[in-house]
């Protein structure tokens, strides 16, 4: 009994996990519970994605990278913090957003560039799309 008075309500028995594909801004995540079952996973498709897949499929790569591991005690509160840092950390919309200014030549530019996993690279089209700049000729070399 003191084992549930004292231990369970600072035991994480429930993880909400989430990550971010680093090449395509696309989103997806799931609940983890202390049994190891696979719960409530969702998916939500970046206008990158959908591009790459209708047009490119076969060149077509995921770079999931979590975001996000808190863990929730048996009553439901947050007693784990426990949040990654991936580079592409945008606002789900905005990619999409971005891509609606953008040609086909520009769009398939933009995941050339955030495949290659280059940091400065990364950073300079996080930095275009957050201040809502259209995505220039001078990133697709």
């Amino acid at each position: 009994m003191a084992f549930c008075v004292f231990v369970l309500p600072w035991c994480a028995t429930s993880y909400d996990m989430a990550f971010i594909c680093e090449n395509t801004g696309s989103r997806k995540g799931h609940k983890v519970t202390l049994w190891l079952f696979k719960t409530r996973e969702w998916y939500t498709e970046s206008a990158l994605e959908t591009f790459m897949r209708t047009t490119y499929p076969a060149e077509l790569r995921h770079r999931w990278v979590s975001f996000r591991g808190d863990g929730y005690n048996i009553v439901g509160d947050l007693v784990i913090r426990a949040h990654g840092a991936p580079l592409l950390q945008l606002a789900p919309d905005s990619i999409n957003d971005y891509m609606a200014h953008l040609d086909n030549g520009k769009k398939k530019a933009l995941y050339d560039q955030l495949s290659k996993n280059d940091f400065e690279t990364t950073k300079r089209i996080c930095d275009e799309v957050m201040r809502g700049v259209i995505y220039s000729d001078a990133v697709a070399e």
